[in-house]
């Protein structure tokens, strides 16, 4: 048996209360954006027939005013995605009636659920006659990307999918909210102003 001074049990005491804490805190964040988020969700689409493929296009391409609006207060991840907070950047079709800098969830048949904002609008030419799939590969949500940062495999693939195991599956829902940041930072500087 080893026995701890007083000191170095206080401490380890201490580790472990301030763990139990963070992890309290971590369940109730968590509680409190599912219940946020079921408050304010719009819409549920099912999605069948998708290729499992999730393309990308380049950021740097974006040059309209909400889309440039949107990255210019978005990140690059370390594997070249963009991010809005904890929200990856997709551009989407029209059939799903969202705008640019509004919040949506992707779930997979696999079960994993990827936050999103909508990035970009795929433009309907380019998409099938109900505008949900890229017309050339079947894709339906295409990734906004630093591709000078992409890894190798998704640049030779030509598929976000190949980035880790949760996201290699088929889109099977898209799930819109009725929350958009452009607009939420539009009204914070209109109250501001005034």
């Amino acid at each position: 048996m080893i026995l701890l001074c007083p000191i170095q049990a206080h401490a380890q005491n201490k580790a472990q209360i301030k763990a139990q804490i963070n992890n309290t805190l971590k369940e109730t964040y968590e509680m409190l954006e599912q219940e946020y988020y079921e408050n304010i969700k719009l819409e549920e689409f099912d999605i069948v027939g998708h290729s499992g493929i999730k393309t990308y296009e380049s950021y740097r391409l974006l040059t309209a005013y909400a889309q440039k609006d949107l990255q210019d207060i978005c990140q690059t991840d370390d594997d070249g995605l963009r991010l809005y907070d904890d929200r990856f950047c997709v551009a989407v079709g029209t059939a799903f009636n969202m705008s640019v800098g509004q919040y949506f969830d992707v779930e997979l048949s696999n079960g994993f659920v990827i936050k999103c904002i909508v990035g970009d609008i795929k433009a309907d030419q380019h998409t099938d006659s109900q505008n949900i799939f890229t017309k050339h590969n079947g894709c339906c949500t295409e990734f906004i990307v630093d591709s000078k940062k992409l890894p190798k495999c998704v640049k030779t693939m030509g598929d976000i999918s190949t980035l880790c195991e949760d996201f290699d599956a088929p889109v099977v829902k898209i799930i819109t909210y009725d929350y958009n940041i452009l607009e939420e930072r539009s009204k914070n500087e209109c109250y501001a102003s005034n």
